[in-house]
Formats: structure tokens, C-alpha cells, sequence
């Protein structure tokens, strides 16, 4: 199975607290983001499984998933999966760690600043971008399931891991 690691993109609770607007059209996300989901189950013969993220409340989003939703289960599902689709969650996290390829969605409907967010996390870790709001072709699968091992070591290194010769306190390694 294809695990999406599920943000909130259009739904996060701190919009309305913050008083923000989503990064996107509420429509439009879920209409790209459900034909992609369609077109991938159908060329690579995966079950796509949606991972909440913890402050959503999913029962208002139940006819827009269109797939089955697990709650507090996103380290289990990304570790027993195939694949994992993402935007930009810290979640990719668990799928460096267990050397998962990512596919990461990008679309013309989202802000500058998130797929800004969104093609760096690509270009980091050499993985697959597709945007969401361009014909799927086969050929865009074609290194889907392949990772850049340097990129990745890399990335678990820089970003998730503790480097044991640092002698910083961690209050300068915040700031820095």
C-alpha cells in the first residue's frame, strides 16, 4: 500500500485560529488530489491509505478523502508501506529513517510559499514530484520507488538526527 501523510492543507484547525487562509481551494485539492490517488491505485496496483494528522477532524472530510483514514497510527503505517505521498510533512521524517520512497505532491492551486516548502523537500531528498494539477503520464512513476541513498543519509543526519561531536548548548544550536 501507498500511505498519504495527510497535513490538513485545507481543514487545519489554526487557520481559523490564526486567522489565515488555506494554502489552497478546498475543491480543487481534493478533486487533484483524488484523481492522482485513482490514477496511482490503478497504474501501480496500490492501495492508497490516508494517515490523519492529529488535530483534524475528519468527519467533515469523509466524502472528500474517498479512502480509509487511520488515526494515530503514522509511524506503523509509513513503516509498512510501499510508498509514502507527501506535501511537505514532518512525517517524511519516519520515511527517511525507514528508507520509503516519497512521492511529493505539488499543484498550480497551492500558494507560492507551500510549494515553495513542497519542491525543496523534492530537491532534497531526490525524490519524485508530480504535480497534481498536470496530466499523469506512466513515465512520472518511471524512479518513483527509488531513493537516493546519499540524499537521504543526508537529510537523517542534517534534520533528524543528533550529531554527538557537536559541543553547542542547545540553545545555541536553536538560534543557529
Amino acid at each position: 500500500f501507498a500511505v498519504f501523510l495527510d497535513e490538513g492543507v485545507t481543514g487545519h484547525p489554526d487557520y481559523h485560529y490564526l486567522n489565515l487562509n488555506p494554502f489552497c481551494d478546498h475543491q480543487i485539492y481534493f478533486e487533484e488530489l483524488n484523481k492522482f490517488f485513482d490514477f496511482l491505485e490503478n497504474k501501480l496496483d496500490l492501495k492508497i491509505i490516508i494517515a490523519a494528522h492529529p488535530k483534524i477532524d475528519y468527519s467533515k472530510f469523509k466524502k472528500e478523502f474517498l479512502r480509509k483514514i487511520f488515526y494515530n497510527k503514522t509511524l506503523e503505517l509509513v513503516k509498512n508501506s510501499d510508498l509514502v505521498l507527501s506535501h511537505m510533512s514532518t512525517s517524511i521524517n519516519f520515511a527517511v529513517i525507514y528508507n520509503k520512497p516519497i512521492i511529493f505532491l505539488d499543484s498550480n492551486n497551492y500558494v507560492k510559499s507551500f510549494s515553495s516548502h513542497i519542491n525543496l523537500h523534492s530537491d532534497i531528498l531526490k525524490s519524485t514530484l508530480i504535480n497534481l494539477s498536470n496530466k499523469f503520464n506512466t513515465s512520472d512513476l518511471n524512479n518513483c520507488f527509488k531513493i537516493n541513498k546519499n540524499s537521504y543519509k543526508n537529510y537523517k543526519n542534517r534534520y533528524i538526527t543528533h550529531n554527538t561531536n557537536d559541543s553547542r548548548s542547545p540553545w545555541k544550536i536553536l538560534h543557529d
